[in-house]
Order: C-alpha cells, then structure tokens, then sequence
C-alpha cells in the first residue's frame, strides 16, 4: 500500500493507461483492512487517490465522473463495517470540500443519505 501511495507523484505524469491502471489499483484496496487504520495510512491512501484522479488531465466533468465511480466502490466496500464508513466518509468528504470539489461532495453526501435511507427502510420492513 505504501507504494502504491508513494508512486502517485509520477505516475500522475505517465501515459493515461499507467494512471488508469494506479486508479484500479486504488479502487481494489480493501477499505476495510486493519493495516489502513494501525499504519496511519487511510488518509495517505485516500489522498493519494482522489488526488491521482484530479491530477489524470482529464476534463474536469470527466473528473467528477472517476471521483464518483471510486466513492461508489469505496462505499460498497464499507457497506459491512458502520464504523469504518462512518470514518471514510467524512475524511473523504472533508478532503472534497477543501480542494473546492463540491459536485463530489454533493455526491457522496446523497450517497451516504440513500443509504442510511436504504437501512431504515429494511430494519423497518423487518419489524
């Protein structure tokens, strides 16, 4: 992990297909690997990530596209562990706004509402 967040910085650089294949590799970590949370490196990974994405040349539509798409990943990856999405999300929605990415930020806290949504609405039904 700590490579893959050391080598941001110049893969950024590379051809569209070396940062695309950094983006998948980034969108496969298992979010809820201890080793993020006792190494100090979901912050790390996050940035690395998201900043990868902002960094690709892309246009800045396309952008928020591949932001949303890794927030989709990252949050049905979490959907098992409450407490380690409720540390995501607002990590990544704090990085979001500070770097002025509201439409992300938008999103992801439309994500977040649908599924809190989503729970009630099953642990209704239930009972």
């Amino acid at each position: 992990m700590r490579k893959l967040v050391s080598s941001v910085a110049m893969i950024a650089q590379y051809p569209t297909e070396e940062i695309s294949a950094t983006m998948t590799a980034f969108r496969n970590l298992d979010y809820t690997d201890n080793r993020l949370y006792k190494r100090g490196l979901l912050k790390e990974v996050i940035e690395s990530h998201y900043r990868l994405i902002e960094n690709s040349g892309r246009s800045l539509d396309s952008v928020f596209i591949e932001i949303n798409i890794s927030t989709d990943l990252m949050m049905k990856n979490l959907r098992s562990n409450e407490k380690k999405l409720n540390e995501i999300t607002e990590y990544l929605f704090c990085y979001l706004e500070q770097h002025s990415l509201y439409k992300a930020s938008e999103y992801l806290a439309l994500k977040v509402l649908t599924q809190i949504v989503a729970q009630y609405m099953m642990t209704y039904a239930n009972n």
